[in-house]
């Protein structure tokens, strides 16, 4: 018999990381450059990564790029809509809500449609059998979005970065 604790853990563990990333879509967001460094530094890790396990299936690279064409376009769209503000405690930021949501649905859709993918193929397939059609390389659809996703927040942190040192410098300048 299976612990049903390890799935409530699971469950709470995803609801708390919907909870941030919706708030963090919808509400300003205070500027903290390492924080931002730090996110950069990890999508382009996971981009890395994902790029270097393309290479077993050369094909992939032309969904890689299909991803990071609409993630440019996005954070082109996103850094037209940046509201930066000025408040007592700091600088905070925000894009669009709208462009947050898309994302958010986009990659819970994405998520929610792998999930029942896997469960589905767990249920009918030999383990072998399994295997292969879990790889990354097999499931052209899951490369667009993941790049998509790198490619619009490594841009945009970039972007909020180089903004909030600017308006910081600006601010010290007029001290």
């Amino acid at each position: 018999m299976q612990n049903p604790t390890q799935y409530i853990i699971i469950i709470l563990l995803m609801g708390y990381v919907i909870f941030k990333r919706i708030r963090r879509a919808t509400t300003f967001q205070k500027y903290m450059p390492m924080l931002l460094v730090f996110r950069i530094i990890l999508f382009s890790l996971i981009s890395l990564i994902l790029l270097w396990i393309a290479t077993l299936e050369p094909t992939q690279y032309l969904f890689d790029l299909c991803g990071m064409a609409l993630g440019v376009f996005l954070t082109y769209a996103a850094v037209k809509n940046i509201q930066i503000e000025k408040r007592k405690d700091g600088l905070f930021f925000r894009t669009h809500m709208w462009i947050e949501v898309g994302i958010l649905i986009l990659f819970f859709l994405r998520l929610g449609w792998r999930y029942y993918m896997v469960y589905d193929q767990f249920s009918n397939s030999a383990p072998e059998v399994l295997s292969q059609k879990l790889r990354y390389a097999n499931d052209p659809v899951t490369g667009i979005v993941f790049f998509l996703l790198c490619t619009y927040y490594i841009a945009y942190y970039t972007y909020v970065y180089r903004k909030g040192k600017e308006e910081l410098a600006v601010e010290e300048a007029d001290v």
